[in-house]
């Protein structure tokens, strides 16, 4: 579990470290594996030969959708730097009611991904957060100045179970 919270922690500050940082530099399509089919191993999961923990991303800005100019490399950069520690996979899913419904489906079989962005607030306030099946990254956000300086009150709220109290 204490693993989980760590590479959930740095997967935050590495995303959102490279969010501030725009969208620079062109990396390889093959550091990230886009898939559409099911995700056994959504939650992060070790590798014994190599090392590496794996964690497979359902995510809906892939393919054709915009968002995925950005989203995509910044994966990639993240594979690239923590090569041989941390791997991203992103799953496949588009953008409509079919990507709440995955997410729904995942948390029915105690297997969310690390990293959830996007889904319905209500569900995860009404759903997640009271069956323990979130982080509350409000410590690890406060002993994180570099991370905790940037963040907008929204995005604050939305990482601790403050959102829960709301």
């Amino acid at each position: 579990m204490k693993k989980k919270q760590l590479f959930a922690g740095a997967l935050a500050a590495a995303m959102m470290t490279a969010s501030l940082a725009g969208c620079g530099g062109a990396a390889s399509s093959a550091a990230t594996s886009t898939t559409g089919g099911d995700t056994a191993g959504s939650t992060a999961s070790a590798d014994t030969n190599s090392g590496v923990v794996e964690v497979t991303i359902p995510s809906y800005k892939t393919g054709e959708n915009a968002g995925a100019a950005f989203f995509v490399p910044q994966v990639e950069r993240f594979n690239e730097k923590y090569a041989g520690k941390y791997k991203i996979n992103l799953e496949s899913v588009p953008q409509d009611s079919i990507f709440n419904d995955r997410l729904k489906q995942l948390a029915q079989q105690n297997k969310l991904p690390v990293l959830v962005e996007g889904g319905d607030p209500d569900w995860v306030k009404n759903v997640v957060i009271p069956n323990g099946l979130a982080y509350d990254l409000t410590d690890w956000i406060d002993a994180t100045p570099a991370i905790k300086d940037v963040l907008i009150d929204d995005s604050r709220e939305y990482c601790s179970m403050r959102m829960a109290e709301s």
